[in-house]
């Protein structure tokens, strides 16, 4: 058996089915709408992905070309001070074959003398050459040339006695060099080797040449002359 509704009654189930529908479209409306942003908002964290990979890749062609251009710079780097120890090098070695064609002069223009027989017929120290040994600083190569006139046809024989003289502490100091065998006809090269220690200071070479116990040539020479030799032929 139904129970028969009043107006009131109808009117409040009215009211309820209004609130109901209201309350459905509300939720069916906030679901819509926070479907859509997070739609959006998994779409804009795709595109920052994608941005974040785009950006990794330039970064590491970045890096690439960085290390590209750091390793030129350190090859040109390189390259240069190459260039400069090379030129540096070819300019001592142009310096001493410089310094060889001026030493090889004065020897053609001594033995020129000698073939034209402008030399006298007196004993000579025709020249008395240094050259630095590679080792050793404080030490050197000698020549000593010793000529002798085209009117004398016999040899000459004796003693050469080669000594440096200097100061050591303000101290004159003389250090002997050498003694060679004289046996000259015309032309005799004699060398050896001249060493000294750091705290000597060379001033003077001296050259002796003794025939029979009887000296017969004593020369000096001034060793800042010797080690510079003037450049003018």
């Amino acid at each position: 058996m139904s129970i028969p509704l009043t107006p009131y009654d109808d009117k409040r189930r009215k009211i309820m089915l209004v609130v109901l529908s209201v309350s459905l479209s509300s939720l069916l409306g906030w679901s819509i709408y926070n479907y859509e942003s997070k739609g959006e908002l998994l779409k804009r964290i795709d595109q920052l992905q994608q941005s974040n990979l785009t950006l990794s890749e330039r970064k590491i062609k970045l890096e690439i070309q960085q290390q590209a251009l750091f390793s030129d710079i350190v090859d040109q780097q390189q390259a240069m001070a190459l260039h400069q120890a090379t030129a540096n090098e070819l300019q001592t070695e142009l310096t001493a074959l410089q310094n060889q064609v001026i030493g090889l002069n004065k020897e053609l223009d001594f033995y020129k003398n000698i073939t034209n027989g402008n030399t006298t017929s007196d004993l000579h120290v025709r020249a008395f050459i240094l050259d630095e040994a590679p080792d050793d600083d404080l030490k050197y190569h000698y020549r000593l040339v010793l000529s002798q006139g085209k009117k004398i046809s016999k040899s000459l024989s004796g003693k050469v006695n080669i000594k440096l003289t200097g100061k050591k502490q303000n101290e004159k100091v003389t250090i002997h060099i050498d003694d060679h065998k004289l046996n000259l006809r015309h032309v005799q090269v004699l060398q050896g080797r001249l060493n000294y220690n750091d705290a000597f200071k060379p001033e003077k070479i001296h050259v002796t040449i003794t025939q029979k116990k009887k000296t017969t040539l004593n020369t000096t020479m001034d060793w800042n002359t010797i080690i510079n030799p003037p450049q003018n032929r």
